[in-house]
């Protein structure tokens, strides 16, 4: 057996077992998350995951990049697995990475809430159902965890995202957990709102890479500016002027 194919019998493997740990080792290695397994079924890792309820391990290959929407000859999906089996957890972490929710199986043409409904699974057909406009992983904001909302806000992904016109937003759907007291400190949707925020000292962070790029520049506009020999007895009261007050804005998050 070839070394590549050995590692991955070793990712399967270990995906079988449960085996969160090897798997983390496996990938730290080089073993290709996205390989199918040579049988007749042409298995993924996460297709592998799916099928066996290995949430954890599905975490970690989609943070690894596995293709979530990656499918079997014959059409079936992580995200159509996870809707056979009842699987809520999974079924809301494949969404929040971007899972398709329509396929053609076996020549059918089928929706999440199809497959939930013909197995019964009232809980994740409730969850897609009111999910069915969540376009981005933002959107799933109740679900991811607040380090990969602070990583998609630094990316720049947009609070004002929807389907449609007035269909829900990551920010309007972190403000119906705030109203309902589900945002806790520190969660990803008490990070949105702030995020919201215009731009200071304090919301810097979670703004994206070109807006902060940005703001370090103004900063030093504003210093350069303090400075001058006119503003010399008030050079600081002059730079906390141009960052309290001016910046908020001239540095913006998005387009709006």
């Amino acid at each position: 057996m070839c070394i590549a194919r050995r590692g991955m019998a070793q990712l399967f493997n270990a995906v079988f077992r449960g085996d969160t740990a090897e798997v983390r080792r496996l990938i730290a290695d080089g073993a290709d998350s996205n390989q199918r397994l040579i049988t007749d079924r042409d298995w993924t890792a996460l297709l592998v995951a799916s099928i066996y309820s290995r949430v954890e391990i599905a975490t970690v290959l989609l943070e690894h990049g596995a293709d979530v929407n990656k499918a079997l000859p014959n059409g079936e999906t992580p995200m159509s697995i996870a809707c056979l089996n009842g699987n809520l957890t999974m079924g809301q972490l494949l969404s929040s990475y971007g899972a398709e929710r329509a396929f053609t199986v076996n020549g059918t043409n089928l929706t999440v809430e199809d497959l939930a409904r013909r197995s019964s699974h009232s809980a994740l057909t409730t969850w897609l159902t009111t999910s069915h406009k969540w376009t981005t992983p933002l959107h799933h904001l109740a679900i991811i965890p607040a380090a990969r909302a602070h990583a998609l806000l630094r990316k720049g992904a947009s609070i004002h995202a929807a389907a449609e016109p007035g269909d829900p937003t990551p920010l309007s759907l972190a403000r119906e957990l705030h109203a309902t007291g589900e945002a806790a400190e520190g969660s990803a949707a008490a990070l949105v709102p702030k995020a919201a925020a215009l731009w200071s000292r304090a919301t810097h962070e979670l703004f994206p890479d070109d807006a902060r790029a940005y703001a370090v520049q103004m900063l030093l506009v504003g210093h350069r500016l303090s400075r001058l020999p006119k503003y010399e007895t008030v050079a600081q009261a002059v730079f906390d002027l141009w960052v309290d007050h001016m910046m908020p804005h001239m540095v913006e998050r998005e387009s709006e």
